[in-house]
């Protein structure tokens, strides 16, 4: 049987964090990993994945939003290659925006249509076992077959973004909302509890519909 094991590294979102790395050789010798950027009151994170950690939570601890965060927690595997780490950080940003625990601070997927060796063999087991763990550390709430079947998660701008990413290469996205709908970057819907993306939207009215085309604020700052 392959082995699920995943280690997952909670530090302070600070300056000294560097030090801590000295001892994680995931972090040292420059591994895939999968890191969640955190803060426990406001309830905002933000997901993402790198080869070098050093240089990318330097560059977050200068990001004016970022580095208001507080945690991170390193998830990291002997199993980890480029493509694991891209498809796990994917799922969850998909699935922690249909927790609804945290508000992220994500604009996009990150790369969510690609396949590789083993996806569903090992790695979609390895991405239960990093989900399971999270919630053990308070990070996630349920479990995803109750999200898979939360009607929430089926609207949710997030999964909604997954399957047009897929129809038009991940260079856009659209999806539909209510046209009751009062739209806001960063704020709730009236009738359902998740926050939209934090990115600029661009709202076009087909009928009775909403669509809605976002775009990644990020490369832009």
């Amino acid at each position: 049987m392959i082995s699920t094991q995943v280690d997952i590294n909670h530090y302070d979102f600070e300056e000294t964090l560097f030090d801590n790395f000295k001892t994680n050789h995931f972090a040292k010798d420059l591994w895939p990993l999968v890191y969640i950027l955190s803060d426990g009151e406001t309830k905002t994170a933000y997901v993402g994945e790198t080869t070098d950690v050093y240089s990318r939570m330097s560059t977050h601890l200068k990001h004016k939003t970022k580095s208001k965060l507080t945690s991170v927690h390193l998830i990291s595997s002997e199993k980890f290659n480029k493509s694991a780490t891209l498809d796990i950080e994917s799922n969850l940003i998909k699935y922690m925006s249909g927790d609804n625990v945290y508000q992220l601070l994500n604009g996009n997927l990150g790369l969510a249509n690609h396949n590789y060796y083993q996806k569903k063999e090992v790695y979609r087991d390895i991405f239960n076992s990093v989900w399971n763990q999270l919630r053990a550390e308070g990070i996630t709430k349920h479990s995803i077959e109750h999200i898979d079947n939360s009607d929430l998660f089926k609207y949710s701008p997030y999964k909604s973004l997954w399957f047009d990413q897929r129809k038009v290469g991940g260079k856009g996205a659209h999806f539909r909302l209510p046209s009751q709908a009062f739209l806001q970057p960063g704020a709730h819907l009236h009738s359902t509890p998740w926050p939209l993306p934090r990115f600029p939207l661009f709202l076009h009215i087909y009928s009775n519909e909403w669509k809605i085309q976002s775009y990644d604020a990020s490369v832009h700052e």
